[in-house]
């Protein structure tokens, strides 16, 4: 028996969609979501066999709940349901071999026809997840307008959109249609999510499904024999932990909005040397941690501060208006690394805070590690980062003292 996730925000529309699966019920199990948010629960939760999303939706839309599909279940199908496509643009999708798009409103007998039709794909052997040229097509056909951070193996790069459009990317020390052309390459892609476009580069308007099509055309040719193509230049060309390069893109992702600031805890999406809770002591630890992260709030300027693992994944972000925590610690977060390489090879011993003055934000970055290897984490022994940011450098002091006091207190909460 499959099971497939329907997730859609209007209630009697899914209900709808629901009820025209039910002539395949003793097929398949259907499951329900109203956002991104809870079909992320649920497939923590259980086994899913394919996702059929709405990409417009509160709380968590079908694009935030693909970019985590991306890195967390690459191998679940996914159709989106869409009222914003064109022919064309199917048949561009459909040649890509990404995900398939299905056109609001939806015809019942056609749905059931393309669920079974992946479900079949799956029980042959043919696998599709999400991909990084499927998502960045839907951006541009759903006209969107925001800024993806994309994290790929240590490099980092991101796009920006205005209505679909690309107007600005950065890879290294690549810019423009040659960055977006080196991540369009790339796979296995964690992505974050800002709904605003952060930067604009001057004369660049272009469309992102040319490129990726452009990069298609290239490869066909060369594996016809057309000769060599022009390739996008490959990763390992790419210079992504130049320092100036993090604090670029840092400067990108310091921009402020205030949806979303609820706090939460946040598991590592790979393995690191911190312990495995039980749901319940998560939630106990959950509360403690977030009690001390708390004591920043009194500090003039508190924006959000945050505990990372040294690999930049968020552990727990507590924001006062900052949507953007997770993002713009994993920055911090490299750049502390960067300063503790430099300070190990000029003899100083290992670096332990690094403030980074921008114009829009002071960030604090504090390392704590009990180990013995300065870079590394050891078994048993507490390694974190804290995080902390705050508007002006009025109190800079004062939360110097603070974040050396707190990440003390932290320390028995992510000890292995």
């Amino acid at each position: 028996m499959k099971t497939v996730l329907l997730v859609d925000d209007e209630k009697p529309f899914l209900l709808s969609l629901r009820d025209g699966l039910a002539t395949l019920a003793d097929q398949l199990t259907v499951v329900l979501a109203h956002n991104g948010r809870e079909a992320l629960e649920i497939l923590k939760g259980r086994g899913i066999d394919l996702v059929v999303t709405d990409l417009k939706m509160p709380i968590m839309d079908g694009f935030a709940l693909m970019a985590e599909m991306m890195m967390t279940y690459p191998t679940i199908p996914v159709v989106v349901m869409t009222a914003y496509s064109t022919p064309s643009i199917l048949q561009q999708m459909e040649r890509l071999g990404t995900f398939k798009c299905m056109e609001k409103p939806l015809d019942i007998k056609t749905l059931r026809g393309r669920v079974l039709e992946e479900l079949d794909a799956g029980e042959r052997g043919y696998i599709r997840g999400v991909t990084l040229t499927s998502f960045l097509q839907l951006i541009e056909m759903e006209g969107k307008t925001c800024t993806l951070l994309l994290r790929k193996a240590g490099r980092r790069g991101y796009l920006c959109f205005r209505a679909g459009r690309l107007v600005g990317a950065s890879a290294g020390r690549f810019h423009g249609v040659k960055a977006a052309e080196v991540i369009s390459q790339w796979e296995h892609v964690e992505i974050s999510i800002d709904p605003l476009c952060r930067k604009e580069e001057k004369d660049l308007s272009v469309s992102i499904a040319g490129i990726i099509l452009d990069q298609v055309r290239l490869q066909d040719e060369a594996s016809v024999g057309a000769g060599p193509p022009r390739r996008a230049p490959p990763d390992d060309e790419e210079e992504t932990d130049d320092i100036d390069t993090v604090l670029d893109e840092l400067n990108v992702f310091m921009e402020l909005n205030d949806e979303d600031t609820k706090p939460k805890l946040h598991r590592p999406t790979s393995k690191t040397n911190i312990s495995t809770l039980s749901p319940e002591q998560d939630e106990r630890r959950n509360m403690s941690v977030q009690e001390k992260l708390r004591e920043f709030a009194g500090i003039e300027g508190f924006m959000g501060a945050g505990v990372f693992t040294p690999a930049g994944e968020p552990l727990a972000i507590h924001a006062a208006g900052v949507n953007n925590l997770p993002a713009v610690g994993a920055l911090a977060n490299n750049v502390l690394l960067n300063a503790q390489k430099a300070t190990l090879e000029m003899g100083a011993g290992r670096g332990q805070l690094v403030h980074i003055e921008g114009e829009k934000a002071h960030i604090l970055v504090r390392c704590l590690n009990e180990g013995t290897n300065p870079l590394k984490s050891e078994p048993g022994k507490t390694h974190i980062h804290l995080v902390l940011m705050l508007s002006d450098g009025m109190s800079i002091g004062m939360a110097k003292m603070r974040i050396n006091s707190i990440i003390e207190k932290l320390a028995d909460e992510f000890r292995p």
